[in-house]
């Protein structure tokens, strides 16, 4: 029976200590799920533990306190999505950039709550509140349902969550942008708002967790309270391999070995003692996480695998990027192109004389496709076209239902491989739409 009490009472402990580790991971998660590659984590984390101490402390309200460190972490976030989404800079420095800034944030207002304890009204509504009965299941009742509501909204967030990325059509379009932006951006998926609200809402769930450390787990300021826990969460992301609800276990696997520092500080062996060094104990859960890398990228398995397009910022216009081509080469080839287009018409003529003498021709009319084909490929010499035309895609074989032109967007190609294409056309034509039938 001690046993268990002892047991439950060492896993509610790593419930308690993981949490803040799970709301890190959770919106790294919705920050990779969107295609973005973080790791201004700890930053943000930083950020939303600083803002709501100093938002309980001035107004004694706990709501507002919370609702501010999740906006610090927002505020944050804004920053790494202007810089890599619209702007389209590097994720990676970026995400350093804003971990170092969220740092300087919270030692400067640190300066000024080292010595400000948290008001009553603002710990008091995160104490522990024990479930009747489910409470008093040995070991797995303490862990469970003995807990603070903060730490019972970090289990429904990440339920929600993976129900968010597994059933919902929302789900659905981030998971397609994570894994090919310029497909989904196609199917008519707003890339951009989408990646601005993941990350957003991931730079929120960042700045719960901070404020979780200073308000409930620790209810008063620390100089980098956080300790290196964003860094962790970056990690775990991978190790649950981006589902929340492994991330509640990971989360609270790595809880459990920092509660075991406290356990292990005084070790009996028999009538023994023996005192390990703290700073030994302060290097399990970091060694930890270098194991678990390892040991992921040695046995990572193909279903397991993040997001195809993470860490790279997408670009619309690279779906059809206009090539570079001087002056001279537009010219050469608009002339090419006229001089192509009065050939086909002479070979127009020519396809009526066919139908005179009895050889079957489809009603396509070929004239017209050459001159769609030249006003497609000449958009950028012929700017009057510019404004009133802006997809063709009409030609109809009526014999094969299939559209010669679907409609993209105009691009100019050089001389010699549009002469190229047009003359493969005109070959294609003969073969598909000239069929003789003499004597039929």
């Amino acid at each position: 029976m001690t046993f268990c009490i002892a047991a439950g009472l060492f896993l509610q402990v790593a419930v308690q200590t993981g949490t803040h580790i799970l709301f890190g991971i959770l919106g790294g998660i919705l920050f990779e799920k969107a295609g973005n590659t973080n790791l201004g984590t700890e930053g943000m984390m930083l950020m939303g533990a600083s803002i709501g101490y100093f938002i309980g402390i001035t107004t004694g309200n706990p709501a507002a306190a919370v609702i501010a460190a999740g906006l610090a972490g927002a505020a944050g976030a804004f920053i790494y999505a202007f810089i890599t989404v619209t702007l389209r800079g590097n994720q990676v420095v970026t995400g350093l950039v804003l971990t170092t800034f969220g740092t300087g944030i919270s030692s400067y207002l640190g300066k000024t709550l080292t010595a400000t304890p948290l008001p009553q009204a603002v710990t008091q509504p995160f104490t522990h509140c024990a479930i009747p009965l489910l409470s008093k299941i040995p070991v797995l009742g303490p862990m469970l349902f003995d807990q603070s509501p903060y730490i019972y909204f970090s289990v429904l967030l990440a339920v929600l969550l993976f129900c968010y990325y597994r059933f919902t059509r929302l789900g659905l379009n981030v998971r397609a942008i994570g894994e090919n932006p310029a497909a989904a951006d196609a199917s008519g998926i707003n890339v951009s708002l989408y990646k601005y609200v993941h990350v957003l809402g991931g730079g929120f769930v960042c700045g719960l967790g901070g404020a979780y450390l200073s308000l409930v787990f620790v209810p008063r300021w620390q100089e980098n309270i956080t300790a290196g826990a964003g860094w962790i969460s970056v990690a775990l992301v991978i190790f649950c391999t981006w589902n929340p609800l492994k991330a509640i276990l990971a989360a609270w696997a790595f809880g459990a070995l920092k509660g075991l520092m406290f356990k292990c500080q005084n070790l009996f062996i028999g009538a023994h003692a023996i005192a390990l060094p703290p700073q030994l104990l302060d290097m399990i859960p970091y060694l930890a996480t270098i194991i678990v890398l390892v040991v992921m990228g040695l046995r990572f398995k193909k279903e397991n695998q993040g997001p195809a397009a993470l860490g790279k910022s997408y670009v619309r216009e690279e779906r059809y990027p206009p090539p570079a081509h001087s002056l001279s080469q537009q010219i050469t080839s608009f002339i090419l192109c006229k001089t192509a287009v009065d050939f086909f018409h002479r070979i127009f003529y020519f396809k009526e004389y066919l139908c005179n003498k009895r050889i079957k021709v489809f009603s396509c009319t070929f004239a017209d496709n050459v001159k769609a084909l030249f006003k497609r490929h000449c958009i950028t010499v012929a700017p009057f076209f510019r404004n009133s035309i802006k997809y063709v895609g009409n030609g109809h074989n009526p014999r094969t239902k299939r559209n010669f032109f679907p409609g993209k967007p105009f691009r100019i190609a050089p001389a010699v491989p549009l002469f190229v294409m047009i003359t493969r056309y005109f070959i294609r034509h003969l073969r598909i739409f000239i069929v003789p039938k003499f004597f039929e």
